[in-house]
């Protein structure tokens, strides 16, 4: 879910904090209304129907003034977190009049449009083929239709880990001769593979959308048995390991994306083995994390990409003895469905800037956006970030940044998990040539058209010098045509490896 999402407390506690005073337009009242927990959305950002049948009803009952049997079916659907749980997230009491209410719906329904158009994008492309050599992968798969969660490549051990959503986890060698594979309990989410050879595994606990604390991050040892470092978590989706307070023990922070209840921590080592968890923000929708002592004190500080409504990029200041500020970067509108983002300096002026893909669409604005696709957000200096390019892609779901035809500059490769499936090609993978100067030029292939795309990797796979891509599909059943979805199961794609032609 990306819109409409107040949540500011993963204990189970709702706060909404903003005035309902006298407000001369509907605009203003909406804004200042819908904007109190997320950036307000505007009623051209989704279409007519789509804010009267399914956002309204979910905005009004997180004001207190529609009925709160939507949100409550939303938060338990096939779960079993509870109608108390979830009772507790909405407020008892109606944040707003009930005549305020009604100029709000009337602002966004009469100011909305009545089909929202999305232009399949780039229209002008060069052949991917130029660059990589296209392989489809069928694996043994025990199970219809490629469903694949994970993708690591670790380059020490040429070794490539692929999750299943079943809880397989399967391990081959350069060549994709399997190596071994192991069975958990929930989808592999991420991993990293340590010195020893042991393997550290996040488990989503349950990929549907749901609220309860059922994920872990596990080791699988060497020798085979497992073990359990840290419990309890909400829907985990990325994790990163370092001393954050120089006490010589690992700690972790980790993306609890969650649902409606999430948050970002971080976990510190115990002596004992155990970790102490230490909360960043408790915001739902952490969804990416990265290391670096972006302030340039001695100390790591920590920057994180939520989504889920509060579609943010936050940097944490590291202020010593495992304490952190948070300070907000980049916000973008609820519906955008942030997805991923890369930290580099593009033009090379000292300050790292930021790249963020936006094509979520497993909410409840079911529809294609032309809003979707990949911004560039240029760092002015003292972390400012002004949006300088923006390259539409439909469902754009993951970024990966590397240098791949070598010629000094780094490029982008994107996947489109919601990509224009009726077409051809589908765009649902496009590398994004870095031509200086924030402009880029796309190449895309209809031999890419042969899954869809949740994950993807990057690495020299061939180990002949330049950087090869790994597409994982995963096949679901939302917003594409049944006949294309038994195309694709039919065809038993579950893998395409890019083999770069650089070198």
């Amino acid at each position: 879910m990306r819109v409409f999402i107040l949540i500011v407390s993963f204990l189970g506690l709702l706060i909404l904090q903003f005035s309902c005073g006298n407000f001369e337009t509907d605009e203003s009242l909406a804004e200042r209304s819908c904007g109190g927990c997320h950036l307000a959305p505007t009623p051209d950002m989704l279409d007519k129907a789509t804010w009267e049948e399914s956002i309204l009803p979910r905005m009004g009952a997180w004001l207190g003034v529609e009925s709160k049997e939507i949100l409550i079916k939303d938060m338990a659907g096939n779960s079993s977190y509870g109608r108390n749980g979830a009772e507790d997230l909405i407020p008892v009491k109606p944040m707003i009049s009930e005549a305020k209410w009604e100029k709000i719906k009337r602002y966004y329904i009469d100011n909305s449009p009545q089909i929202l158009k999305a232009e399949s994008q780039p229209k002008l492309f060069k052949d991917l083929e130029d660059l990589f050599e296209i392989e489809p992968i069928s694996m043994d798969m025990a199970f219809q239709g490629a469903s694949n969660t994970l993708i690591h490549f670790d380059a020490k051990s040429n070794r490539i880990y692929v999750g299943r959503r079943n809880g397989r986890l399967m391990v081959y060698d350069g060549g994709f001769n399997k190596i071994d594979s192991s069975m958990f309990t929930s989808s592999p989410a991420d991993l990293t593979v340590k010195d020893n050879g042991d393997v550290e595994v996040l488990l989503t606990g349950e990929i549907r959308p749901n609220n309860e604390p059922l994920g872990v991050l596990e080791k699988w040892q060497s020798n085979g048995q497992k073990k359990s470092l840290v419990h309890g978590l909400f829907r985990p989706v990325n994790f990163l390991e370092y001393d954050f307070n120089g006490d010589g023990l690992q700690d972790y922070v980790i993306c609890n994306f969650g649902f409606h209840v999430g948050k970002l921590s971080w976990y510190k080592a115990l002596p004992n083995g155990d970790f102490e968890e230490k909360l960043l923000l408790p915001l739902a929708g952490a969804i990416q994390v990265k290391i670096e002592d972006y302030d340039q004190d001695g100390l790591m500080d920590i920057i994180a990409l939520f989504s889920q409504g509060n579609e943010s990029v936050f940097g944490f200041k590291n202020l010593g003895k495992g304490q952190f500020k948070p300070d907000q970067w980049i916000q973008l509108p609820p519906v955008y469905g942030t997805t991923a983002f890369e930290w580099f300096d593009f033009d090379n002026d000292g300050n790292k800037d930021i790249v963020i893909a936006n094509g979520d669409n497993a909410d409840y604005s079911l529809i294609e956006k032309p809003y979707h696709g990949v911004r560039l957000f240029k760092n002015e200096g003292n972390f400012n970030f002004k949006e300088v390019k923006f390259v539409p892609l439909k469902g754009a779901a993951g970024l990966e940044l590397a240098d791949f035809d070598l010629d000094g500059k780094m490029d982008l490769a994107v996947i489109a998990n919601f990509a224009a499936f009726k077409e051809s090609p589908q765009r649902g993978f496009v590398v994004l040539k870095n031509l200086g100067n924030f402009e880029f030029e796309p190449f895309l292939s209809a031999k890419t058209d042969s899954g869809r795309y949740l994950v993807f990797e990057q690495g020299d796979f061939d180990q002949d010098g330049d950087v090869d891509i790994l597409l994982g599909s995963h096949l679901v059943p939302l917003m594409v045509e049944r006949e294309q979805l038994q195309k694709w199961a039919k065809g038993g794609v579950d893998l395409i490896l890019l083999k770069n032609r650089a070198k």
